[in-house]
């Protein structure tokens, strides 16, 4: 087996190589059926592994990756305790007792600790040996350094909230379901379950109305049953109410990761007809982080309009660079530049405000971050009314004249039409209904793209090695400060209708806005500086 190679420059490949998932399939079929000709084949790779990489000392740079050594642990003392049952040769027996007990080595060395989730099963690699084979001496010291490590990884994993911080919902998921898994078995001590409790009932709150996962961070689309075993929340969201436990109210603020999400009321069927508007301000960790602060991602009425723009892989290709870049999510890039999450601030959460009125059918979302790099002060205000519109608000404060392009991302079901001065509109596919942008202060320039390789920008790739073209805007500014109060409003009118028309009225004077919505239940937005009210 070529343990070493990198296929289609494609490290995740050689990453779960020697993770020996190649022979998960037939440890699975031994214990359903008992046929060792199904352990035979499991021994045969993990004796080439074992003959290739430590003995002969090939080159592989995912020898001894952190998270593969881990998992290929959990096989190797499963597949050494077999063998002493069966009674193989001592020969046998100690050829795998030998490589097991270099793995523990190198997993219990702090110096090859990993970050981020992949602690956890290089943890779990320990665990797993000191359970399977409790009187196997490297142990003694092992276990007691994995159960230190396990459970600090654990808290840094997962606030008191009850969301994972490497701000991927893909990520939430995997972790949650693997420590689900983990609990099944009695090595670890009943007190992780907290760790992961609340983290389960929040998954239906990282799943939009019309059934995806949201792309936040390295995420790819996931369908929620593959998940409802885990929480009774997913139940709820997967049967319309029916059955499960319904998941709490709108709004729904993570105070210490820094997600905000509005969504319609749960007592509103059905779900996936919802409006839901999720946003990021959150700032933990550079793990599958992307440079998206202040970002959003917006469903009105069941349809999908703004997306982020989901992973790509994990290598270093053109789109993989692009699905991480500041300017492929929903959020203002300064001078061109990613942002990232060491010059930025605060750390943890940066949201200032949160309300959801039912009655009205409005909510907003506020949050302000810095950004070193740039010496610029963001605020950001969103306020969604339920199936009609998003009113995204900007301002921006820095230290010399500098280029801001406000970014709007949309789903592929979405083209562009036409476009004036200050406006563009974009069909909504298979509605009938057209998406219009206003740039209400009439000072941007707008610049549109749909599958552009330069500058790389309009694309979105929903899962791994998937990339699809999709209609992407800027509203340009230059300046010391710069606002931006940008509407994107839904109608049936396949050109920008006159806002009176549609019952909106706004006035806006030295970066204060009051906007009027007069549909009942008729609303108004206030936005002064760093504070909105609803009347």
């Amino acid at each position: 087996m070529p343990w070493g190679k990198i296929f289609k420059e494609d490290p995740n490949y050689t990453y779960g190589l020697n993770a020996m998932y190649p022979t998960e399939q037939f440890v699975f079929a031994y214990r359903e059926t008992g046929k060792e000709r199904y352990l035979k084949v499991a021994e045969s790779l993990h004796r080439d592994w074992i003959e290739q990489n430590i003995h002969q000392g090939i080159v592989n740079r995912y020898k001894w990756y952190d998270m593969s050594t881990g998992l290929r642990t959990i096989q190797l003392a499963w597949l050494v305790k077999e063998l002493i049952v069966l009674e193989r040769s001592p020969e046998t027996v100690l050829f795998f007792l030998d490589a097991l007990s270099k793995h523990i080595q190198h997993l219990s060395n702090p110096n090859e600790l990993g970050q981020g989730n992949h602690v956890i099963f290089q943890m779990a690699g320990i665990y797993a040996t000191c359970n399977l084979l409790p009187n196997f001496q490297p142990c003694e010291l092992a276990l007691p350094y994995a159960q230190s490590q396990f459970t600090a990884e654990l808290e840094n994993q997962f606030k008191s909230d009850g969301m994972h911080v490497e701000h991927s919902p893909s990520y939430h998921v995997y972790v949650v379901s693997k420590i689900y898994s983990l609990l099944k078995t009695d090595w670890y001590s009943d007190s992780i379950e907290q760790y992961v409790e609340k983290a389960r009932q929040n998954l239906a709150w990282l799943y939009r109305p019309e059934g995806q996962l949201v792309l936040l961070g390295d995420s790819e689309q996931m369908p929620p049953n593959s998940y409802s075993y885990l929480s009774r929340s997913v139940d709820y969201l997967l049967n319309d109410g029916n059955q499960g436990i319904i998941p709490g109210t709108s709004p729904a603020l993570f105070p210490e990761t820094g997600y905000g999400i509005l969504r319609t009321d749960w007592r509103e069927k059905p779900f996936n007809k919802h409006s839901y508007l999720f946003f990021n301000g959150a700032n933990h960790s550079n793990v599958h982080n992307h440079p998206d602060f202040l970002s959003i991602i917006w469903t009105s009425g069941g349809t999908p309009i703004l997306v982020d723009s989901g992973k790509y892989s994990l290598d270093n290709s053109d789109y993989r660079n692009y699905t991480k870049s500041t300017r492929a999510h929903n959020t203002v890039q300064v001078d061109r530049l990613n942002m990232s999450a060491a010059e930025t601030y605060p750390k943890g959460s940066s949201i200032t405000y949160i309300h959801h009125d039912h009655n009205l059918k409005v909510g907003y979302v506020s949050g302000t971050i810095s950004r070193n790099r740039t010496s610029t002060s963001h605020t950001r205000h969103v306020t969604m009314r339920e199936d009609k519109w998003l009113l995204v608000t900007d301002s921006l404060h820095t230290d010399k004249n500098r280029e801001f392009d406000q970014w709007f991302h949309f789903h592929p079901s979405i083209t562009a039409k036409e476009t004036t001065a200050s406006t563009a509109t974009y069909a909504i596919g298979g509605t009938g209904d057209y998406l219009h942008i206003y740039d209400l202060l009439k000072n941007a320039a707008i610049t549109q793209f749909r599958g552009s390789e330069s500058p790389m920008t309009g694309w979105y790739s929903p899962r791994l090695f998937e990339i699809q073209s999709t209609e992407s805007i800027s509203l340009s500014k230059e300046g010391l400060r710069s606002t931006y109060q940008t509407l994107l409003l839904i109608s049936d009118s396949p050109t920008p209708p006159a806002l009176a028309s549609e019952g909106i009225e706004f006035s806006s004077s030295d970066g204060r806005l009051e906007f009027c919505d007069q549909t009942e239940p008729a609303v108004c937005v206030k936005i002064t500086g760093s504070t909105v009210t609803l009347q």
